[in-house]
């Protein structure tokens, strides 16, 4: 109970806008992602005003911010896209512009959450591809696996080119 009472301030204080204009995004990321794990559905227009602080902040992001944010978003049960329709599909065209910053496991978190928020994003699917290919020899066994994997799914959805995946196991194989 006094969880949830320290969720709901904190909903409040972001909705207030009181804690976003100072705020940096490493900071945002763990605001967000704590009120969506913390079990409490968050509160009419969290995700429009933190949303609205993502979206400044997203070039500046690190690739845990980003996820931390995708996580979020994730557990809202689709209150960003109610409030905030842009959000995901701009975070992920940030993570595509740096995706060599991602190590093996943030970019297949990263995969992972784009797929299950956001399939239709070409461009961050593509990035993942281009980047991994260049990086194949710092991917682990599994990493390697959920990535192809991953990618497996967005090009089954026809986001990602079948070429695109053949070349990565090529890359794999060489």
């Amino acid at each position: 109970l006094v969880h949830q009472k320290l969720l709901i301030a904190v909903n409040l204080w972001v909705i207030e806008g009181r804690c976003l204009k100072q705020t940096q995004p490493q900071q945002l990321a763990y605001i967000m992602w704590a009120c969506s794990a913390g079990g409490l559905p968050a509160l009419p227009g969290f995700y429009a005003r933190a949303g609205a602080a993502a979206l400044r902040l997203a070039s500046g992001m690190r690739p845990v911010d980003v996820i931390l944010v995708l996580k979020a978003c994730a557990k809202s049960r689709g209150k960003e896209q109610q409030e905030r329709p842009e959000l995901v599909p701009i975070l992920l065209g940030a993570a595509a512009a740096r995706m060599q910053m991602y190590r093996p496991k943030e970019m297949v978190s990263a995969l992972k959450l784009a797929l299950a928020l956001c399939p239709t994003q070409a461009a961050f699917f593509h990035a993942c591809a281009a980047s991994s290919v260049s990086r194949m020899h710092e991917f682990p066994d599994k990493e390697l696996s959920e990535l192809i994997e991953s990618l497996a799914q967005a090009t089954d959805t026809a986001v990602l080119p079948a070429t695109t995946m053949s070349r990565l196991l090529q890359e794999q194989r060489g």
